[in-house]
């Protein structure tokens, strides 16, 4: 899956940028080629503005120059000279040289007019095929497209690389315990089929029967002796029983008919417990889940978190007193479940408290967030003139293998710290994960 993906999202990129390309080419000759044959309809509307000119103005002078210049189509043209009588009389542009070379996208025409008093204009015009501007818009265009693609292709391998990888490892490492498997199979039916016997002549076989039916009839004369003996046994255990019990004074009757009812007093209550066990998966008053769910949840997500390599959060709210049912509870309660956004990552913690289990948070992102969880929750409890305090305690799995007891022991630890500390409502369990792995390898060692 993993291959197909990339190879489509590839192909995809590298048939966008043959389109893109080709395209800004296509364009480029085609109206290269339409500029060529338009390049002499220009160069004649040129030579009519000058005739045009020439009819107001006197040639070589100022006011023949400037009329000339506003009112002929200069973008149209890469240079333009005017020689009257042997004598340049206009350039343009101003700074041109004579020894520039001609562009690429242009094309040279010449010709003269006769004035009206008799001298002729030599006129020499660089026109062009294709305008700057035109070529400037048409490589933006193809540049933001190509642009846009590269970024997704970016996107795409920075979002998704990860979970290639996570299955790529998953792939390599499924094979090597196949044939594992496989060759435990191939014991079993090896096992389970018998080993072909060489021939034998029917004496032979018919000694070898009546050899086993010996040693049949011995295990099952042995058989028969060792349960005749074991009922004895029992049977005079139940003699020696029978004579203690009748032998047994009134006190003990007592004590063994007391201990007796303190065991279905015990077997009662158990049972009661059981019948107390919460039903569905989450709590009508809260949304949270139950309690006794937190931590068989947490360790499993640990589980889920090391294998990916990621952090994780727990937090552990409490608002003393806090009644969940009333009005603002209700709204408290959903501002929570609102900031974990899995209502399956949340449990209930006591009466008036709760867990909560945040993926992908270090400790100072978790600070943050539960500077949010805490600045909407005293909102709601200032709005209903509310004189209860929440406090937040917090513990991350900061890259070690750890339990979710002992990640919920440092949760509860670090709450109450807050509780006891009344200017600091967050307080969070910061671990050396370097000093924890060298830990666990001590134990390992000893």
């Amino acid at each position: 899956m993993k291959v197909k993906k990339n190879l489509l999202v590839a192909l995809s990129a590298a048939f966008i940028y043959i389109i893109t390309v080709i395209t800004f080419i296509v364009s480029i000759y085609t109206e290269n080629q339409n500029g060529k044959q338009n390049s002499p309809e220009i160069f004649s509307s040129l030579v009519h503005q000058i005739n045009v000119t020439l009819r107001t103005e006197e040639a070589g002078t100022r006011a023949f120059n400037k009329e000339f210049l506003n009112s002929s189509p200069l973008e149209n043209f890469q240079s333009i000279k005017l020689n009257y009588n042997g004598k340049e009389i206009l350039r343009y542009p101003a700074d041109l040289n004579d020894n520039r070379k001609q562009k690429t996208f242009t094309t040279l025409k010449k010709d003269s007019i006769r004035t009206p008093d008799g001298n002729r204009i030599e006129i020499e015009a660089a026109i062009y095929t294709i305008k700057p501007s035109s070529v400037f818009s048409k490589g933006r265009l193809a540049f933001i497209v190509i642009f846009v693609v590269t970024l997704f292709i970016v996107f795409h391998l920075m979002f998704f690389a990860d979970r290639y990888i996570v299955q790529e490892k998953y792939e390599e490492e499924l094979p090597d315990e196949m044939p594992e498997q496989d060759e435990k199979q191939e014991e079993l039916i090896t096992d389970r089929i018998p080993e072909s016997e060489p021939d034998v002549s029917s004496q032979e076989k018919a000694d070898a029967e009546e050899t086993d039916t010996e040693a049949e009839n011995e295990v099952y004369e042995e058989d028969i002796t060792e349960q005749i003996e074991a009922e004895a046994e029992e049977k005079k255990a139940e003699e020696d029983l029978f004579e203690e019990e009748i032998l047994m004074d009134d006190t003990e009757q007592e004590a063994a008919e007391k201990e007796n009812t303190e065991q279905k007093a015990q077997k009662n209550v158990f049972s009661s417990d059981s019948e107390k066990e919460p039903a569905g998966l989450f709590s009508p008053d809260t949304g949270f889940g139950w309690e006794s769910y937190m931590l068989p949840r947490l360790d499993s997500e640990l589980i889920r978190a090391a294998s990916s390599e990621q952090d994780l959060a727990l937090f552990t709210i409490r608002i003393p007193s806090l009644d969940w049912t009333c009005s603002y509870g209700k709204k408290i309660s959903s501002v929570i479940l609102q900031a974990v956004k899995f209502n399956d990552l949340v449990f209930n913690y006591k009466e008036d408290g709760c867990c909560a289990i945040i993926q992908e948070l270090n400790i100072p992102q978790s600070i943050s967030k539960a500077q949010e969880i805490l600045k909407q929750v005293n909102t709601i409890l200032a709005e209903n003139k509310s004189s209860l305090r929440c406090c937040i305690g917090i513990s991350t799995r900061a890259l070690r293998l750890i339990s979710g007891n002992r990640l919920f022991n440092e949760s509860e630890q670090s709450l109450f710290h807050a509780l006891d500390d009344e200017e600091s409502p967050i307080v969070a369990f910061k671990a050396d994960s370097e000093k924890y792995r060298n830990y666990l390898a001590s134990r390992t060692e000893n």
